[in-house]
């Protein structure tokens, strides 16, 4: 579930202009990732893709906010790799100043591996997304065909592996001036399933129905 109210795109337009302006950020395509950085979270994978794309689309910028136990690697490979300027690593936040990022953003993505650990399991970050109105880049498992089987505010990756994640990053910058609305759909479908009032509801049903 997620909250509508706390993620409302209609609130933070400016904060998201002030935040683009504060990192540096001003006329870049942001693709934006936050939350815990696991090693099997396809975030390395991410990275690696942006490297594929550098040359081709300079204003293109990997935006990670968070912490995890694959920060350490995560700073190896771009270093290794000369991008310091197209992945910014910013330190996590307040929840409740998670939507002024995400605002911020052009476009979301979730590059979860189709594996055990995740193929059933919905990130809560994909909903927030939706909420904020924002197009998502997503791994196609199970999970996210729940949520977005067939609206265009999903951009499905056939693999969490580097070049199809680039791909599909190629698409939606290919495709900018189309992801408002393609993020449009996202909150009806939030306030069709997802909202925190609308979850309990629902298990509040499922629980009378074992009575």
């Amino acid at each position: 579930g997620v909250s509508p109210t706390l993620f409302n795109p209609k609130k933070y337009d400016k904060e998201a202009t002030k935040l683009r302006r504060k990192n540096g950020l001003t006329g870049k395509f942001i693709v934006f990732h936050h939350g815990n950085f696991g090693l099997k979270r396809g975030i390395i994978e991410c990275i690696k893709s942006i490297e594929i794309l550098k040359s081709k689309y300079p204003d293109l910028v990997l935006f990670l906010l968070g912490s995890g136990a694959a920060l350490p690697e995560i700073e190896k490979i771009i270093q290794r790799k000369g991008i310091q300027d197209r992945v910014i690593i910013h330190s996590p936040v307040d929840y409740v100043e998670v939507p002024k990022y995400v605002a911020m953003c052009d476009i979301g993505i979730v590059p979860l591996p189709d594996s055990p650990d995740w193929r059933h399991q919905c990130p809560l970050k994909l909903l927030e997304y939706l909420s904020m109105e924002k197009a998502v880049i997503v791994t196609d498992i199970p999970a996210h065909q729940e949520v977005i089987p067939k609206s265009k505010c999903g951009i499905y990756v056939s693999s969490a592996t580097p070049i199809e994640i680039a791909r599909a990053i190629a698409y939606a910058y290919n495709n900018k001036g189309r992801l408002k609305e393609f993020g449009s759909n996202g909150r009806a479908i939030i306030s069709r399933k997802y909202t925190w009032n609308k979850v309990a509801e629902d298990f509040d049903n499922y629980l009378s129905a074992l009575k």
